[in-house]
């Protein structure tokens, strides 16, 4: 993306995210929903055996949608707005916002291998714990005080916080190269 295209995109999520006090629910609720319906035709397209059909298979558009929560978390400014809200400081409403956000994804996360009980991280799955770990480091770094149990977990594994902290260096989404390069070449595909 080009550096013009990319402001303006910042400034229009900004304004959005602080038209009213539901905007961001609404728009992080209905990611959540898509991703959770894609989750449930994979699902069912790999008891069919019947995966990559047509085209991008449900995987890749639930891992499109995640990339793009990546992006806006990558972003100080995005995701000192959402985090932070319009007080822009670290309180209540901000402790709130970033428990609904963890909750919501938690249950995204849920349908998801584990990386630590069913084996290794895919190419698939990696973007999935990489945000989570994104949310916790940029709760840290904005002095947002939240405890969630699968968030620690998240933050004690050193490929999600070497991507997480790798992505928030880049600015972006990372490729598959570059998580494979930064998890130590461990990726399965």
């Amino acid at each position: 993306m080009s550096g013009i295209f990319l402001m303006e995109l910042t400034h229009r999520i900004k304004k959005y995210v602080r038209s009213s006090p539901t905007a961001f629910e609404t728009w992080f609720q209905s990611s959540i929903n898509f991703m959770h319906i894609f989750q449930a035709h994979t699902m069912k397209a790999a008891r069919n055996n019947k995966l990559g059909l047509g085209g991008l298979c449900e995987d890749d558009r639930a891992n499109i949608i995640v990339s793009i929560w990546i992006e806006v978390f990558a972003s100080i400014k995005l995701s000192k707005a959402i985090l932070l809200g319009s007080s822009k400081v670290a309180d209540e409403t901000a402790a709130v916002r970033a428990k609904w956000i963890i909750q919501q994804f938690s249950k995204v996360i849920d349908q998801l291998p584990n990386p630590d009980q069913d084996g290794p991280i895919t190419e698939y799955t990696l973007p999935f714990f990489t945000f989570m770990a994104l949310i916790g480091l940029r709760l840290k770094e904005y002095g947002v005080d939240v405890e969630d149990s699968e968030m620690a977990q998240l933050l004690k594994h050193p490929n999600m916080v070497g991507l997480a902290i790798t992505t928030i260096v880049k600015g972006k989404a990372l490729d598959y190269e570059d998580m494979n390069y930064v998890s130590g070449g461990t990726l399965d595909t």
